[in-house]
């Protein structure tokens, strides 16, 4: 899990810096793992030129559609 989460980070940070202001990253994991998904919050704290739009941990379920469970985030850049 290390792992996974600190390849997540350094694609979130990458994908940062490719973003113009008014320019939006889109956040999303197959995982509700905490570990993998807390990055955005402390992405947030080191990059106040983002900010959180929406946030959603998509719960595994079996009805109405069979699915596991996901994270999505979306990002803003203000400046």
């Amino acid at each position: 899990m290390q792992e996974i989460a600190a390849t997540q980070k350094a694609l979130l940070a990458k994908a940062a810096g490719l973003v113009k202001p008014g320019g939006r990253i889109c956040y999303s994991t197959c995982s509700i793992q905490r570990r993998e998904n807390q990055d955005v919050r402390e992405f947030l704290l080191e990059n106040r030129q983002f900010e959180l739009v929406h946030e959603e941990l998509i719960l595994p379920s079996a009805k109405p559609f069979d699915h596991d469970g996901a994270y999505v985030a979306l990002l803003t850049r203000s400046s």
